[in-house]
Parts: C-alpha cells; structure tokens; sequence
C-alpha cells in the first residue's frame, strides 16, 4: 500500500515537474522576443533622435538624401551622429550611414562609419529581430502632414520631424511607436 501512495506521489510530483520546465522555457522565449523588440526600438528612437541634414555619396557616387526609405518601405536610411572614437589617435569623422531593413521578416540594423562609400565598403549588420510580420513607416513633415515616404513629393525639409513606426510581430500583436527626428 505505501508503495502504491508514494508511487502516485511520484507520478503527480513528475508531472509538475514536467509543466514547470516546460513553462520555464515557454517564459524565457517570451522573454527573449520581448527583449528584441525592446532593443529595436530603443536603437530605433537614439539613432533618428541623433539624424542630421548630411546627404551622402551611394557606392556608385550618386547622391542619396540625408534620409530616405526605399524598396516599399523596408528599408530606412539616415546620416546620424555617431560616437566620439578616434581609431589609432587619428581624428575621423563622428557621423554614421545607418539603414533598418526588413529581409523577409527579419528585421535588421546596417552601419557604415564611412559616408560616402565606394564598391566594397563593408557595413556593421546587427540582427534585431525576427518574426517580423509587417514594417511599416510614416514620416510627420515639420507642418504637421503625414507621408508615406521620404523625401515626401514637394518637401524642402531635409528631415521630417517625427517617423513613425508600425510592427508586427506574432506574440506581441503590432506595436506602433512615434519616433522623433532631431530639429
């Protein structure tokens, strides 16, 4: 009889066992993807925050304005200050080329120290996030008017004053953040 009730006891004390460790991990995804989109969007508001008026020289040396989205709206890209780091005690440039892509539903940071690139200049890429199931973006103009690209048609405004952003991911639903431009 004492084996058969420490038995069940087992067997019950098991299968907790089982649905804690399940939720553990359960949990820690979530976490995880939670601290992805937190990550994306807090580098998303300090690299807009930090854009300024500096168009730049494409890898073929055309000119591409000092802020642009491209391809549909799945990629972003600024001139933005960067951070004060002389490289061998020689003084270079603080401004950054950074561009936001969607790759499928991969959401990605690019950065090129080097503004005006030419063929094989490499970027830093950073994944940010996956699962991403929409992206898109609006730009608020600086009389208050909002577009679906930028430079918008008819803008004299180097950059807009806010950009909003609208993700969609499968455990957090769609998240929309309004980010503002640096004056």
């Amino acid at each position: 009889m004492a084996v058969a009730i420490f038995g069940v006891i087992a067997a019950i004390a098991y299968g907790s066992l089982a649905t804690l460790i399940s939720s553990k991990r359960g949990l820690e995804e979530h976490a995880g993807q939670l601290s992805d989109v937190q990550l994306a969007l807090q580098l998303m508001q300090r690299d807009l925050a930090q854009a300024i008026d500096r168009p730049v020289r494409d890898q073929l040396g055309g000119e591409e304005a000092a802020m642009v989205v491209s391809g549909n709206g799945v990629q972003l890209a600024f001139t933005r200050l960067g951070e004060d780091i002389e490289l061998l005690d020689m003084p270079r440039s603080r401004l950054e080329r950074i561009e936001y892509q969607l790759r499928g539903e991969t959401l990605w940071r690019v950065r090129w120290r080097q503004l005006d690139r030419v063929q094989g200049t490499r970027a830093n890429e950073m994944l940010l996030m996956d699962q991403v199931g929409r992206w898109q973006l609006r730009f608020l103009d600086r009389v208050g008017d909002w577009h679906p690209d930028w430079p918008a048609p008819g803008q004299t405004a180097p950059l807009p004053a806010a950009v909003e952003v609208i993700l969609e991911h499968p455990a957090w639903g769609t998240l929309r953040r309004v980010l503002v431009v640096q004056p």
